[in-house]
């Protein structure tokens, strides 16, 4: 009746989990290649099958009646039938598995196959009447194979999951004796090497809860879990000699190691070279302040997609001396002959780490550039926004975000169209200087106008 009870509890739980379970997807997405114009985009998720072996060891409670013979001679005058009625031990175990676990579903199935499964037993009888006090030490190491299929079921937590199933174990070897064990003048003895006869195949229920924890990526091709797992196993009866029940509880404790292909699918997407690529997470170490997290740090994907072609020069003739050579800088001049370069960032500072006021400095820039915007549409800007790392992430990314911001809306006042303006903010990222001295930070903070064609 208990048993109808805790199956009926394991159906309960399973409804109540069931719209918030599933397998982990496993999804990565990155870039492998990039042409002129295409890259290569490539998506994978966890494959629906797992191969591996898993290892561990048992503990083992064993009830009933065994009824052990001291000797399978039927003629023997001194044979007896000694009964013990509970023992224990231990053991180890190494399999190979399968498993099918499809994505953003709740079940999953497997079978796992024990290779080599060994079973302990250690029992004492209880002493007899006579005046020597006899009692019997029975031990024997069991070798199983054992055949387990199993239903897995997928919890909320990502790796997270519970397994139960059927075991079926075929005995294939064991090395049994027992000790008898008398007072005679002292403690006495015997010790005889008894094999057991009756050792038919058990048939078992098992309840586990294992955790996936993902290791490492093959080949960009498949990946590795380890899973830690404990499982409760009940087993029916072991030994049938001389109408023995000998059935056994059994704790497993263990790690699998898995290994599953991914589902792979490409995508041939265009270059945008305005895109911005995701963070890396940078920690840093100050030997004066310690170890501390810096933000998140922006990197080219593809560094020779923004390289341009620049036209080997050809030699006509070689001078004999030194030419002097100084590098030419691409300008435009504003009526006013104040004189702007192409694709150089102009850096605008903030006196606090709070500050996103624009100060006088930009607002002038900004009017005298406005200007000769409006007399040449060709040109456009791109303005940038940072701060120095005097904050948490989310304030300094937000502050950065407001002086990018405040920026355009400078330019907008000055009659400038949005068409060709460009903003994009980099919180405590991309610093010019280290920022371990007010300094520096503020050097940091502040808002960068790029003019471009």
């Amino acid at each position: 009746m208990k048993i109808k009870y805790f199956i009926l509890l394991l159906f309960i739980i399973a409804f109540n989990f069931e719209i918030y379970s599933q397998a982990p997807r496993g999804e990565l997405s990155y870039r492998r290649y990039a042409q002129p114009e295409f890259s290569l985009m490539v998506n994978r998720t966890y494959g629906d099958f797992w191969f591996g072996a898993r290892a561990g060891f048992n503990s083992n409670i064993y009830f009933g009646t065994l009824e052990y013979s001291t000797n399978n001679d039927p003629g023997n005058p001194f044979k007896r039938l000694v009964i013990f009625d509970n023992g224990d031990g231990g053991g180890s175990f190494l399999s190979l598995l399968f498993e099918y676990i499809p994505i953003n579903e709740l079940w999953g199935y497997g079978v796992n196959l024990n290779l080599f499964e060994k079973r302990a037993i250690n029992a004492t009888s209880l002493p007899e009447s006579d005046s020597l006090k006899t009692y019997y030490d029975f031990s024997s190491a069991l070798n199983y194979i054992v055949v387990s299929p199993y239903a897995r079921f997928n919890f909320l937590f990502p790796g997270l999951h519970m397994f139960t199933g059927f075991d079926v174990a075929i005995n294939n070897g064991q090395d049994t004796k027992y000790q008898k064990k008398f007072v005679n003048s002292g403690n006495i003895e015997q010790v005889q090497v008894q094999n057991l006869e009756g050792l038919p195949i058990s048939v078992g229920f098992h309840l586990g809860f294992g955790y996936d924890i993902f290791v490492a990526d093959i080949g960009e091709k498949a990946r590795t879990r380890f899973t830690p797992f404990l499982s409760l196993h009940l087993n029916s009866s072991m030994i049938s000699d001389n109408s023995s029940t000998w059935s056994s509880l059994q704790l497993k404790l263990g790690m699998s190691v898995k290994i599953g292909f991914d589902k792979i699918t490409y995508d041939t997407i265009k270059y945008d070279k305005e895109r911005i690529p995701l963070p890396a997470y940078i920690a840093a170490v100050n030997k004066n302040v310690g170890a501390g997290f810096e933000g998140f740090r922006y990197t080219t994907e593809f560094a020779s997609a923004e390289l341009k072609f620049i036209e080997q020069p050809q030699i006509n003739e070689e001078i004999a001396g030194k030419i002097e050579t100084k590098e030419i800088q691409p300008e435009i001049e504003s009526r006013t002959n104040i004189k702007f370069n192409l694709n150089e960032p102009y850096r605008f500072s903030f006196p606090t780490s709070a500050s996103t006021d624009l100060t006088s400095e930009v607002r002038d820039f900004i009017a005298e550039l406005s200007n000769y915007l409006k007399s040449n549409p060709n040109f456009k800007v791109t303005i940038i926004g940072y701060s120095d790392n005097a904050g948490t992430f989310q304030e300094n990314d937000e502050r950065s975000r407001l002086r990018a911001e405040k920026t355009r809306q400078e330019f907008r006042r000055n009659g400038i169209s949005n068409n060709i303006i460009s903003i994009t903010w980099r919180g405590s990222l991309g610093n010019i200087v280290p920022n371990t001295t007010e300094e520096g930070r503020r050097q940091n903070r502040r808002v960068e106008i790029i003019i471009t064609r």
